[in-house]
């Protein structure tokens, strides 16, 4: 599981395999770019760099969507669609059971 942990620390995930990681960007709100969640992308390229894997080397992927254009997002922020383009990686299967990076997510 690659996700979130409290205080930017290496924690295993269920099963005891996984890598959790936390950013935060300190930008005042005028000077952010509301979708590009630029602390997702940070955590998330941590997390992919300290489990030394990239994304066609995970089974499955859980987010948290605590909106549904979250999950849209953050297929953008994993590398499995381009900007303005995170829905393709549902309609194209991507993220489906079968698919490239399968994705399940805990609705917030």
């Amino acid at each position: 599981m690659l996700g979130a942990a409290v205080d930017d620390e290496v924690v295993a995930g269920e099963g005891g395999g996984g890598v959790a990681q936390q950013a935060s960007d300190h930008l005042p709100a005028p000077r952010r770019d509301p979708i590009s969640f630029a602390g997702s992308r940070l955590a998330w390229q941590r997390a992919i760099d300290l489990a030394g894997v990239g994304i066609d080397d995970l089974s499955l992927v859980e987010l948290h969507d605590c909106f549904t254009i979250a999950e849209l997002i953050m297929y953008e922020v994993m590398g499995l669609a381009e900007p303005g383009r995170g829905a393709e990686a549902i309609a194209d299967g991507t993220v489906h059971r079968d698919g490239r990076c399968p994705s399940t997510s805990r609705a917030g």
